[in-house]
């Protein structure tokens, strides 16, 4: 995807980012402000502290989202690595690309070797 932001790094950096490239998309739109009392100036103010509140509430369901998912990723791996059942993770054609300890052990072969084999070839 183009135009992603890296997730590492120092926060205040992408949102430097970030406030570039809303520059940049501003500019290539090319509108100039219209002339505007103090009256439209406040509620525009008030407007975008709403948006920036609103942007920081779903920021933070993204974060603990984020978090959730994170946490129910590791539990599934850890599942399907220390399993006391054999699993195996192919491709359509049989191909071995991922083996869990209890499959290791069955086959006795390390995950180097077992992974990228054919299933039925040993």
């Amino acid at each position: 995807m183009k135009n992603r932001l890296p997730l590492s790094g120092n926060r205040t950096d992408r949102y430097q980012q970030l406030r570039r490239r809303a520059y940049e998309m501003l500019e290539q739109l090319g509108s100039e402000l219209p002339d505007l009392t103090t009256c439209d100036l406040k509620t525009l103010i008030e407007e975008i502290h709403v948006y920036q509140i609103e942007m920081e509430l779903q920021n933070e369901e993204l974060q603990d989202n984020r978090n959730r998912l994170e946490t129910s990723h590791q539990y599934l791996s850890d599942l399907f690595t220390y399993s006391p059942v054999s699993y195996l993770v192919m491709t359509r054609e049989g191909i071995i690309e991922k083996a869990n300890e209890a499959a290791l052990q069955y086959f006795g072969l390390s995950n180097d070797i077992l992974t990228g084999k054919r299933f039925p070839s040993f």
